[in-house]
């Protein structure tokens, strides 16, 4: 299923907590929140 990237909550070397909301996809009309599944630093955002 093709999807795009509606919304980036975070930036390169940002500290995030489990459970951080990262993205927002967006497929078929319908969005997917993607989060951290561990506490780290945001190496790269490409979106």
């Amino acid at each position: 299923m093709n999807g795009y990237v509606k919304k980036v909550f975070v930036n390169e070397g940002q500290m995030i907590q489990k459970e951080t909301s990262l993205l927002i996809l967006e497929a078929m009309e319908m969005q997917h929140e993607l989060c951290a599944l561990v506490s780290c630093r945001v190496a790269n955002v490409y979106a």
